[in-house]
């Protein structure tokens, strides 16, 4: 488990650099305007914004004293089980495009609670001295902690939204599909066809619905995913940059070193010695 993974507030321009991280963000003061899914969202005290790889944000401007507490964050693969279990919910969420809410005194302390639980949690796991085994343990109840706030959180937001059947749908049901499936299968497939087969869609036709639905093409989310796969593996202490090849089945390092410096913009080992 990362050390950086907890901290107590953050900057709303900050949020941009989580692209493909999944969180809950309460505003614990000041005042931020900013566009959820080209949608105007005017956030304040006692608002929590969702962010998933889903939801774009953009034109953030915020006060000085702006703050933002993170009650919790994770890569969005330790939510799959949510989405994959829960289609309906996830469709519910897309048809109300509606990301922030207003929370009851009482829903704000039960999500600062929570963050308190799952904070001590990730100290815990990066206690000195505490056996693999013990790690394992403490870094599986951290997920299912954030799992179920994330999902008492989405209970709340149902609970003031209504959702309204729309003409996307499907399409949304495509996209979800796509990006749980992409984050289990993308250290393998990197082919648009791998995953348009599994949805049984066209390549074409495939690629129409998520750029649509997303705004971005098959393929640039899977250069997405992959290379935040790469960032991860890289920021493990010790490891080679043929290690991370290999994992990524890339046929050679030569191959992923270039991929990497591609779209990062420097050498796999010249971003491992600057983390």
């Amino acid at each position: 488990m990362e050390a950086n993974l907890y901290f107590c507030t953050m900057k709303a321009e900050e949020l941009l650099e989580k692209d493909l991280r999944a969180g809950l963000y309460l505003c614990t003061q000041g005042t931020c305007s900013l566009t959820v899914n080209d949608r105007s969202c005017y956030i304040t005290y006692g608002q929590v914004l969702i962010k998933t790889p889903l939801v774009r944000l953009g034109n953030i401007e915020s006060s000085d004293d702006f703050e933002f507490t993170t009650i919790l964050e994770n890569d969005i693969e330790y939510f799959a089980s949510i989405a994959s279990g829960n289609v309906d919910i996830m469709q519910d969420l897309l048809r109300i495009n509606q990301f922030n809410i207003t929370l009851e005194k009482t829903d704000i302390d039960f999500l600062l609670h929570r963050k308190e639980l799952i904070d001590e949690r990730k100290k815990e796991c990066d206690r000195k001295g505490i056996s693999e085994r013990q790690q394992k343990l403490i870094e599986n109840i951290i997920v299912m902690l954030e799992q179920v706030t994330a999902l008492e959180y989405i209970r709340i937001l149902l609970n003031q939204h209504a959702a309204h059947p729309g003409k996307q749908e499907k399409e949304n049901d495509v996209l979800i599909k796509f990006i749980f499936m992409l984050f289990r299968h993308c250290k393998r497939h990197r082919q648009v066809s791998f995953y348009a087969d599994a949805l049984q869609i066209s390549p074409n036709h495939f690629t129409r619905i998520i750029k649509k639905v997303s705004g971005r093409n098959p393929s640039e989310w899977i250069v997405l995913v992959t290379i935040n796969q790469a960032k991860k593996l890289l920021r493990r202490p010790n490891v080679r940059v043929k290690d991370v090849a290999q994992e990524l089945s890339f046929p050679e390092q030569f191959t992923f070193r270039k991929y990497f410096k591609q779209y990062v913009g420097m050498s796999p080992i010249e971003y491992k010695n600057n983390v």
